[in-house]
């Protein structure tokens, strides 16, 4: 496990981007395999969608009326959003298991990552409904209480993951362990956010845009799969940054011995 020192109170901005960086480059290719598998699985099941629509709009890219959706297809609609969700969520917090596990020198299993039923579903999305409801209603309040919002819940789910909390109680330990911290919290991230802005506009600059209506150009292809790595790398990259905050903080407030609520145990090898 990574070596933290107690001694510190403040979120060392350099020592945490160093780490997280060094520790997603160990973790790269299964964070990146199990987004693939993400996507893998959302693509399923819109094509299936396509195939329950037949010929609605849905399957050739059109806009689907309302009206004209008979009951089943209705059923479908309203089975399909929280599934979505359901699917959306298990990765999301798998996502943060492994980070977390390969962070600490293990090898998760990705199938056994995406087994585990905790936490809650249901809670999850009240969780990720409420901090979104109180960050936009402070953005909406002058923008600064926003940012405050959002830096004070920046880490809200990982409580729940790995302590087993509730919505209140990890919204609680969210602003609890970050208290103190914030503007270093809002460093590190502005520190990405550069550096994604100045990836973007190399990028830009690239591009010329002298081609015809529609046409796909060598260069814009190139560009087109150089972006589709890029956000693969800049999410696993953000999930890993946020474990690693949140590791160090936890430390920072509980000590080096950490207990989290007890992962499942691995299935054994045939």
């Amino acid at each position: 496990m990574t070596d933290i020192s107690f001694a510190a109170r403040k979120l060392p901005v350099i020592d945490t981007l160093r780490e997280a960086l060094d520790t997603w480059v160990k973790a790269a290719w299964p964070m990146i395999l199990l987004m693939l598998l993400y996507y893998g699985v959302i693509v399923a099941i819109v094509a299936v969608l396509g195939i329950v629509f037949g010929g609605t709009s849905m399957a050739t890219g059109g806009a689907i009326a309302a009206s004209g959706l008979s009951f089943f297809h209705w059923i479908v609609v309203l089975l399909g959003v929280p599934l979505f969700l359901a699917i959306t969520f298990r990765f999301n917090i798998a996502g943060y298991r492994l980070a977390d596990g390969i962070r600490e020198g293990r090898r998760p299993r990705l199938i056994e990552l995406l087994r585990d039923s905790r936490p809650n579903l249901l809670a999850f999305f009240g969780l990720n409904l409420l901090s979104f409801i109180l960050i936009v209603l402070g953005l909406l309040l002058f923008i600064v209480p926003g940012v405050y919002i959002a830096l004070a819940l920046s880490i809200v789910l990982l409580p729940m993951i790995f302590e087993d909390a509730r919505v209140l109680d990890s919204m609680q330990r969210s602003v609890d362990l970050t208290r103190g911290n914030l503007l270093r919290i809002l460093g590190v991230y502005l520190i990405v956010m550069l550096g994604y802005l100045v990836y973007w506009v190399v990028i830009t600059s690239l591009d010329d845009g002298d081609r015809g209506e529609g046409a796909i150009t060598p260069l814009l292809f190139a560009l087109i799969a150089l972006n589709a790595v890029v956000s693969l790398c800049f999410t696993t990259f953000s999930t890993m940054l946020q474990v690693v905050i949140y590791r160090r903080l936890r430390a920072m407030k509980d000590g080096p011995a950490q207990t989290d609520v007890a992962a499942p145990e691995p299935s054994p090898a045939p």
